[in-house]
């Protein structure tokens, strides 16, 4: 080991004095494979965004006065042209503030609209088919990263990290929370910024809102958002959707038919 190299970051709330590693570098913030990790948010953030985002306004400017149409200023933001890349590999493995996504958009529309929006975004990052542009869209980039991230989690192979979120999703079932009608403030857990991002992105993409009676009695009642006690959704066993408590002529049920366990139902 180098020791004129090496760097020592705490870990949790463990506090280190220099003095117990005279020959090595005590840090606060450390550098892995191009990402800054630390525990000061504000910090972490500008080290790791503040000089990118410098980065994308720098490279836009170059073609700002060149005349330009709207379809070419376009193609200009794509990720070959400017330091999108960049920012998406820091934003697909650390906590993203909505705020410096909003500035990052910002700053590409007012680069394609040479000022102020001219039409929503919502249109401008359509599909040509649909009556848009094909625009580049940052949060639809970064929820995909997510969800490709749990996707990750829930293949069927073992690694470190899974056990440690396995742990973390324990009171609500584990890797069947998947399968819910959840949303993420609502669950009795607390999980790392990151993996909030993660589940918020997967909640938005398959929730729903049952609008009929086949939908309702199929609704898993487990970690849904809209069956809640003390403002936080349950979980427990033996029973998982509502058609469960009723009985063939559509009353109330007071006993349980299947006993089994809403894991062994979706991972048997």
């Amino acid at each position: 080991m180098n020791d004129e190299k090496t760097e020592i970051l705490a870990l949790g709330n463990n506090v280190l004095q220099e003095s117990e590693f005279p020959k090595h570098n005590y840090c606060k913030v450390i550098k892995i494979l191009g990402i800054y990790f630390g525990y000061h948010v504000r910090q972490r953030d500008n080290l790791n965004f503040r000089e990118t985002l410098k980065s994308i306004k720098k490279s836009i400017s170059i073609w700002k006065w060149r005349g330009l149409s709207l379809l070419g200023r376009i193609q200009i933001v794509k990720p070959f042209a400017t330091c999108i890349p960049k920012f998406m590999f820091r934003a697909s493995v650390i906590p993203t503030p909505q705020e410096l996504i909003k500035e990052v958009n910002s700053v590409l529309d007012s680069f394609i609209w040479n000022g102020k929006d001219k039409v929503k975004r919502h249109a401008l990052i359509s599909d040509i088919e649909m009556g848009g542009l094909k625009m580049l869209d940052i949060d639809s980039m970064i929820s995909t990263k997510r969800i490709l991230c749990l996707k990750k989690f829930l293949e069927d192979y073992q690694s470190t990290c899974k056990s440690i979120l396995d742990k973390l999703l324990s009171p609500v079932g584990g890797r069947f929370v998947s399968h819910c009608n959840f949303r993420i403030s609502k669950l009795k857990i607390s999980l790392p910024e990151y993996y909030k991002e993660c589940f918020d992105a997967w909640s938005d993409l398959n929730g729903n809102t049952p609008t009929c009676y086949r939908e309702i009695i199929n609704e898993l009642i487990w970690n849904n958002r809209f069956l809640c006690y003390d403002k936080k959704s349950m979980y427990g066993r033996d029973i998982v959707n509502l058609g469960d408590l009723i009985s063939e002529n559509n009353s109330f049920s007071y006993g349980i038919n299947s006993l089994v366990n809403p894991e062994q139902r979706f991972f048997p």
